[in-house]
């Protein structure tokens, strides 16, 4: 994160509403969200990958109750961890998280059999 963008995470309030935007220009990251502030408008992180495919799943089912606000600033966390944001919408019917193929269980019996 640029310097600016450590300072605005610093100076953010518990509450505030923060927007999650697609990234279009990532060239390394088709699937890239950034979360970013009104005023002044400045980007404050990206979503997680392991949740970003949920997450836009759900904004686009959820888009008029979809809210991010920030639940608590971490300033002596690592960079990557300072900032906790809490998720709130509606839930939708044909929502289900974590339902991709690389959140499955693993079954540990099998794995063994195969070692």
């Amino acid at each position: 994160m640029t310097k600016s963008s450590q300072t605005r995470i610093e100076s953010l309030e518990k509450g505030e509403k923060l927007f999650f935007c697609t990234d279009l220009e990532n060239a390394q990251d088709k699937n890239a969200h950034i979360l970013r502030t009104n005023d002044p408008v400045g980007i404050v992180g990206y979503c997680p990958k392991y949740f970003v495919k949920d997450f836009k799943k759900l904004f686009d089912l959820s888009k008029e109750s979809f809210s991010i606000k920030v639940k608590q600033v971490n300033k002596s966390a690592p960079e990557q961890l300072r900032l906790l944001c809490e998720i709130t919408c509606n839930w939708h019917k044909d929502f289900s998280p974590f339902s991709e193929d690389k959140f499955a269980l693993i079954n540990i019996d099998e794995r063994r059999a195969n070692d």
